[in-house]
């Protein structure tokens, strides 16, 4: 008897054992259904959410608490994203705010927005193939400006998401006989990490990604890990780049290029794919280029620039 009751003490203790291991994994696995970016997003609105019920006394479990809350967002001026973000980050992790009233309230701001005409989203303006050869012709001969040059036309001819461009690692870079293939690990609109490659053709002599991205990696002696790295005011190779880090650089060679408009990273993207257009490239070809599933969420990037291009009337 004392043999069968010590075997199953030892089974029960298996058991539980086996249990809490399966548990931490499936935590793990619903863990990993959010991108990094998504769960940091998420945390912020949902401090915020918590600051603001705290300030004013409210049961944050509350659907009135998030009404008021909503307004609030609403009545400071917040994109119309923004508010149906931090609804959605809210309503996902507070059961009782998942309120048809809630529903009601964010479909009337996206209504009032509309008929007031302040519903469009803010876009990056797209960066002209124009504007980019002045911006190259202003980079000054430092290692600095080798890297930014290898970021402008790395960025442009791929159309990459700035959050792309800083991860690319030396093992993504394959050589070819017609220029180099970049294999993009995880992208946006790629959470599951599928990948897909993407070719770089070389192009004019002065404005070849090819010939920049070689230039910058043998001056920056990088032969592995992150491509693109922060150079400090000594010529010293850093870290990798952020991808606030691009919109900075961007900004900044632009500036120094004489251009006023307020470029950021996202300028490149969205500018590839207005001069693609523009060239008459179809769309499908874009698609593959961009990664983008959708045609309509492309047709966004086609910015009001090229207005006259292919004018009906």
């Amino acid at each position: 008897m004392q043999t069968e009751l010590t075997t199953t003490a030892s089974e029960l203790t298996t058991a539980a054992a086996t249990i809490a291991a399966l548990d931490q994994t499936v935590v793990l696995n619903l863990h990993h259904t959010r991108a990094t970016n998504t769960r940091k997003a998420q945390a912020s609105d949902l401090r915020g959410f918590a600051t603001f019920a705290a300030s004013l006394g409210l049961d944050p479990e509350a659907p009135t608490t998030l009404a008021r809350y909503l307004a609030h967002l609403d009545t400071k001026g917040s994109a119309t994203a923004t508010i149906l973000r931090h609804a959605a980050s809210i309503r996902a992790c507070i059961p009782n705010t998942a309120h048809p009233a809630i529903t009601a309230q964010l479909d009337g701001i996206r209504r009032g927005r509309v008929a007031s005409g302040g519903n469009r989203q803010n876009q990056a303006p797209a960066i002209a193939p124009s504007e980019l050869a002045a911006i190259l012709r202003a980079l000054p001969p430092t290692l600095a400006g080798l890297r930014n040059r290898a970021l402008l036309l790395l960025g442009f001819a791929g159309a990459f998401r700035e959050a792309e461009l800083v991860a690319f690692t030396v093992a993504d870079i394959t050589p070819d006989p017609r220029g180099v293939l970049v294999t993009v690990q995880h992208s946006k609109t790629d959470q599951g990490g599928e990948g897909r490659v993407v070719a770089i053709p070389y192009g004019a002599e002065g404005a070849c990604p090819v010939a920049a991205l070689r230039a910058w990696l043998t001056a920056a002696a990088i032969t592995s890990g992150p491509i693109l790295r922060s150079v400090n005011r000594h010529g010293q190779v850093g870290s990798a780049l952020t991808s606030h880090a691009v919109d900075g650089i961007i900004q900044a060679a632009a500036k120094a290029a004489g251009l006023t408009t307020r470029f950021t990273g996202h300028s490149l993207r969205a500018g590839l794919v207005t001069a693609a257009f523009n060239a008459g490239v179809q769309e499908a070809d874009i698609m593959r280029l961009t990664g983008h599933k959708s045609v309509v969420t492309l047709r966004r990037y086609r910015r009001t620039v090229d207005a006259w291009q292919g004018n009906a009337a």
